[in-house]
C-alpha cells in the first residue's frame, strides 16, 4: 500500500515538473499523406506531404489546423482531423494582429476635400520660381479653389519669401527644380547633389515643408543623376502636356494648348515666370473645372495609385489603370450626427 502511494506521488511530482518545464505534445499522420501549410488555410502553399504514421511535435493548438513541427524541422499547420494526438492539445496559439496600414495623409486630405479618383484629374505644373510672376497664378488658383504644384529653383527663392510662403501655406505642392538650372546631364554627381540639397533644405528653413519629388531642368538625367535622385528618396516629376509657354509666351496660345491637348491624369508643364502665364491662368483654370476637370497636385493625384511612387523613377502622367479601386471622397458640406436625446 504504501509502496503504491509513493509510486502514485511520484508520478504526480513528475506531472507538475514536466508542466512546469513546458510539456510536448505529439501526434500521428492518419489517413494517407497530410499537407504541411505556410499558413492555417487549406490553399496555403505547401511545405511538404508526410506520410501516414508520421510522428510530429504539436507547437499550438487552432481552430481547423495545429501548428507542428515535423522530424525534419520543417513549422508550419497541419488540418486537425488527419491527426492522432497522443497527449492532449497544446495551448492556443497567440497571435499578433496585423496592424493595419497608415493611411496616405496625402491621399486623405484629398478625398477629405473632395476629390474623387474616379472623375477626371489633372496637375498643373509651374518651373522656375518663385517669381513676381507666380503671384497672379496663385490668385488665379485661389479663386476656383484649385491646387498646383511648383518645381522651384532655389536661387529664385531670395526676395520672393513670401512668394514661397504663400504656394505652402494655400496647400498646393512644392517640388525641387535644382538651384539654378544646370543640365543635370552636364555635371558631375557632386554638383547634381548640391544643386537639390541646397533646394530642399532652403524650401524647409523658411516654411517647414518637406520637399518630395523634383523636376530636373530640361528634364534631363543621366545614370549617374537619377542615382542621386534615388539617394535623396526622390520620384523624378516630367510631364505629358508641354504649354510651349516658354516658347511663344502667347496666352490665347498658352490656353489653346492646354485645352486641345487636356486629358484625365495629365500633367502639364507651365512656367510662373511670365505674365502671360498668368493671364492664361484666368481664363484656363475655371474653364478646366467647367470641363470636369478637378485640378490637384501631382503628390495628390499620384496618391490614389495602387503603389507607391519610387524614388529615381520618372512619371509623366496618372495611369488611370492604376488607381486603387473602392476609394471615393469625403462628401463636402455633410451635416453634422444629431444630437442623441434618449
Amino acid at each position: 500500500m504504501k509502496k503504491a502511494l509513493f509510486f502514485l506521488l511520484m508520478m504526480l511530482v513528475l506531472a507538475a515538473a514536466q508542466a512546469v518545464s513546458g510539456q510536448e505534445y505529439y501526434a500521428t499522420v492518419k489517413g494517407g499523406a497530410l499537407h504541411l501549410r505556410e499558413q492555417a488555410h487549406k490553399d496555403a502553399p505547401s511545405l511538404g506531404r508526410y506520410n501516414s504514421k508520421t510522428r510530429v511535435q504539436v507547437l499550438y493548438d487552432g481552430e481547423e489546423f495545429c501548428k507542428v513541427k515535423t522530424p525534419d524541422g520543417k513549422e508550419g499547420y497541419m488540418m486537425k482531423e488527419y491527426l492522432d494526438f497522443e497527449n492532449g492539445l497544446p495551448p492556443k496559439e497567440v497571435t499578433t494582429p496585423t496592424p493595419a496600414p497608415t493611411p496616405d495623409p496625402t491621399r486623405q486630405n484629398a478625398l477629405l476635400r473632395g476629390i474623387d479618383p474616379n472623375k477626371p484629374m489633372l496637375a498643373l505644373t509651374f518651373d522656375d520660381g518663385p517669381q513676381p510672376g507666380s503671384e497672379r497664378v496663385l490668385d488665379a488658383l485661389k479663386a476656383n479653389g484649385a491646387r498646383a504644384t511648383f518645381f522651384v529653383l532655389g536661387k529664385n527663392i531670395e526676395g520672393n519669401e513670401a512668394t514661397l510662403k504663400r504656394m505652402v501655406d494655400e496647400g498646393h505642392q512644392v517640388g525641387a527644380h535644382s538651384w539654378s538650372h544646370p543640365n543635370f546631364r552636364e555635371v558631375s554627381e557632386s554638383v547634381v547633389r548640391s544643386q537639390m540639397t541646397r533646394t530642399m533644405d532652403k524650401v524647409e528653413e523658411l516654411t517647414g515643408y518637406k520637399v518630395t519629388m523634383m523636376r530636373p531642368p530640361y528634364g534631363a538625367l543621366n545614370r549617374l543623376s537619377r542615382r542621386q535622385m534615388t539617394d535623396l528618396g526622390l520620384p523624378v516629376i516630367l510631364w505629358s502636356l508641354d504649354s510651349l509657354d516658354w516658347q511663344h509666351k502667347s496666352t490665347s496660345k498658352t490656353i489653346s494648348t492646354i485645352k486641345s491637348k487636356a486629358e484625365n491624369g495629365a500633367i502639364v508643364l507651365c512656367h510662373d515666370v511670365w505674365d502671360t502665364t498668368g493671364a492664361a491662368m484666368e481664363t484656363l483654370i475655371p474653364d478646366l473645372i467647367a470641363q470636369g476637370y478637378q485640378l490637384v497636385t501631382v503628390a495628390e493625384m499620384m496618391s490614389f495609385r495602387n503603389a507607391p511612387l519610387n524614388a529615381g523613377t520618372e512619371y509623366s502622367f496618372l495611369d488611370i489603370a492604376k488607381i486603387e479601386p473602392g476609394l471615393t471622397p469625403v462628401p463636402l458640406n455633410t451635416p453634422s450626427p444629431a444630437a442623441d436625446n434618449q
